[in-house]
């Protein structure tokens, strides 16, 4: 590596760090802006003859291309998602993730093939580019307007799934594509064993590194061991033929759902997670630069029959998939809302793994039609405009749906009770402060005590309000007795495994203590929820209390 690329890989960064501030300065999501700037430069490269250095120039495998950034991307998207609540709607996820991404490509590249007169192969290839989803900016929103976890998982999951799956499909029609023979059994056969075996081996390793954690207590060795893991999983299943995407997803999962509960301290958790956030912010500031430096505003707009059509046609697809196939599941089981579905059809932009794709495709490619022959640069500039189309239309307007559906920010009750949650935990740990300083000598008795005092009667203060607060608004009193039961479950969890590592415990005992807490956990509650249920509730009547339903609730 010569002094030159690294002198331009640290610019880029710098570019990335300016627009992820004015980015959130102007209330623009992210991937919008920065490729966007990539753009701009790309502008400024073609007209002023400007080199913009070894980076954009460079061409990158695919295999090097999917090493580099797909672990980072998947990785950090799975260590987010709770498993408990992917369960609850692991219907629809799984769903929208395997038979929509099939449809998603089948009817795209129909498309690209009748209306562009595209082989079937390289039509479908540029299907599997188009049809995975990127969460990202719709997540940063979600968390932004305070949309609630289930939506947000299965918005997320759904997107980390189907990545995987389009990926697998890709790689069968670039070889179809590269003048392979590849016939309907073999590709079916091909892409099962990938995503079975993909999946065993993510697991499996998963699980070793979920064991290696509970065995030591040191949170920079933990870090590394999943970065390890990250991309040692995929390695590891691309050796062995296998979908090395999923298997990432799979070790994630695993990692995000058990390493960080049961085998990671707290300290450790909030390292490992903040870690992560980092990279995922480098990968897709590079990614979104490279695409914007790949690309050429000019030829963009030659191409923008193709573009548009492809965009239009990606977007009745996926409303099509959404509305079609959740319709089905509803007659089958509690529906999933219709402020949910526009939600989810809205939210499927796309960003960084199509970029991925489409870099990913080799330099020599050459597509032949009657009219003309596609080369990789040509997909480049196609891929991009779709992507590009994407992120502004979708990605500009969908805080605006989530305002009109009623999705957008807290109710002042709930507002009022996370101010004062705040204000006590802050307060809280400035008292423990002045503890430790007063049990370390550092602080004399008289300042002590006044400070001491102080803080109290604020505590004594925030106190009665919070009280005062629940009292007046049961469902508040109800989600505070929701969130500490599970944390309280998860700690009894937890202290089985700490208690098994240690020799206190054999396997077999605590095997059998965690099969009884997990159907609690499962259920969002303890034994002694149902007579708590009914403590506190207005006139001590049961059915006092409103059913009422909101865009938060999928069955509304």
């Amino acid at each position: 590596m010569n002094r030159q690329l690294v002198e331009f890989s640290v610019v880029l960064l710098a570019i990335a760090v300016v627009v992820a501030v004015l980015a959130r300065r102007w209330h623009v999501p992210y991937t919008v802006f920065l490729l966007m700037v990539g753009l701009a430069i790309g502008v400024l490269r073609e007209t002023l003859g400007l080199s913009v250095g070894p980076l954009a120039e460079a061409e990158l495998s695919k295999e090097l291309i999917f090493l580099i950034f797909l672990p980072p991307l998947l990785f950090e998207g799975t260590i987010h998602m709770d498993l408990e609540i992917l369960r609850r709607h692991l219907a629809p996820v799984v769903l929208l993730a395997m038979l929509g991404t099939l449809i998603a490509c089948g009817m795209i590249g129909a498309s690209a093939h009748w209306a562009f007169a595209l082989p079937w192969a390289a039509a479908l290839l540029l299907a599997t580019m188009l049809a995975p989803t990127d969460p990202v900016s719709v997540l940063a929103l979600f968390k932004e307007e305070g949309v609630n976890k289930d939506l947000s998982t299965v918005v997320e999951g759904e997107s980390v799934f189907n990545d995987g799956i389009a990926v697998v499909l890709y790689l069968i029609f670039l070889r179809m594509v590269g003048g392979e023979s590849v016939t309907l059994t073999g590709a079916t056969g091909e892409f099962l064993k990938e995503i079975l075996l993909g999946g065993a081996v993510g697991l499996l390793m998963g699980y070793g590194a979920h064991w290696i954690l509970g065995r030591i207590d040191d949170r920079f060795t933990e870090i590394m061991i999943s970065v390890v893991l990250s991309w040692g999983v995929y390695l590891a299943a691309d050796r062995m033929h296998a979908s090395g995407v999923i298997a990432v997803v799979g070790a994630g999962i695993v990692i995000g759902n058990f390493g960080q509960v049961l085998s990671m301290s707290p300290t450790s958790r909030l390292a490992l997670v903040g870690f992560w956030e980092v990279i995922a912010f480098l990968v897709n500031s590079i990614l979104f630069l490279m695409m914007g430096l790949a690309s050429d505003p000019a030829k963009i707009l030659s191409e923008w029959k193709m573009v548009l059509t492809l965009f239009v046609v990606m977007v009745f697809v996926r409303s099509i998939v959404v509305y079609g196939l959740l319709g089905i599941l509803n007659r089958f089981r509690s529906p999933v809302s219709m402020a949910w579905q526009h939600i989810i059809n809205w939210g499927g932009i796309r960003g960084s793994i199509p970029i991925a794709l489409v870099l990913g495709i080799p330099a020599t490619l050459q597509i032949e039609t009657a009219d003309r022959i596609f080369t990789k640069t040509d997909m480049t500039q196609i891929v991009s405009g779709v992507v590009l189309l994407s992120l502004v239309i979708q990605g500009l307007t969908i805080g605006k749906l989530l305002r009109i559906l009623g999705f957008s920010g807290r109710n002042s009750n709930e507002e009022e009770y996370e101010m004062l949650r705040g204000r006590t935990v802050s307060i809280q740990a400035a008292r423990r402060s002045l503890d430790s300083l007063n049990d370390r000598g550092e602080v004399s008795e008289n300042l002590y005590n006044g400070i001491g005092a102080e803080l109290d009667e604020q505590l004594d203060d925030l106190s009665r309000s919070t009280q005062s607060l629940l009292d007046q608004h049961y469902e508040l009193k109800e989600a505070e007795y929701l969130k500490v039961s599970r944390a309280l479950l998860l700690a009894e969890r937890a202290s089985l495994r700490e208690a098994h590592r240690q020799g206190i415990l054999s396997e077999d005992t605590v095997e059998k203590l965690t099969e009884e807490i997990d159907p609690k956990l499962a259920e969002n509650g303890s034994p002694f929820y149902a007579e708590w249920q009914t403590d506190g509730r207005p006139d001590d009547d049961p059915e006092a209390i409103p059913k009422e339903t909101s865009p938060s609730d999928p069955t509304g």
